[in-house]
């Protein structure tokens, strides 16, 4: 059963985001929008860690090896996740971000989501 614990509503908040900037401004904040879908991945993975007393990373670099290790059914779509959020944050003009990058996104939350809310 999916607790109510401060990660789960944070995941459900930043899910909420992307959807409401996707709704509100299509296509034009598509670097927030996949942003707020990787860290709303983070804190479901946050949550299951946290249910399992695994201790939480403080870093990304940290928590890779730990999803490839623990999670590795879901790790190609973490994996994919992470790359698409950094590559939009810090890579690209935010204007040359195609809508198809958002949902590739999405589909790797969506799996990753939908993994961890059936075990937690």
């Amino acid at each position: 059963m999916v607790s109510n614990s401060w990660y789960v509503l944070q995941s459900t908040h930043n899910k909420e985001t992307s959807d409401d900037l996707n709704q509100l401004v299509q296509n034009k904040h598509l670097d927030w929008e996949i942003t707020t879908l990787f860290y709303s991945a983070l804190h479901i993975i946050n949550e299951y860690f946290l249910q399992r007393g695994i201790p939480l990373p403080d870093k990304h670099d940290q928590r890779t090896p730990l999803v490839r290790n623990t999670l590795n059914q879901i790790y190609p779509e973490y994996q994919k996740l992470l790359i698409l959020s950094i590559r939009t944050r810090y890579l690209v003009n935010y204007n040359s971000i195609k809508p198809k990058e958002r949902q590739d996104a999405l589909d790797c939350f969506n799996i990753i989501s939908s993994h961890i809310r059936s075990i937690i």
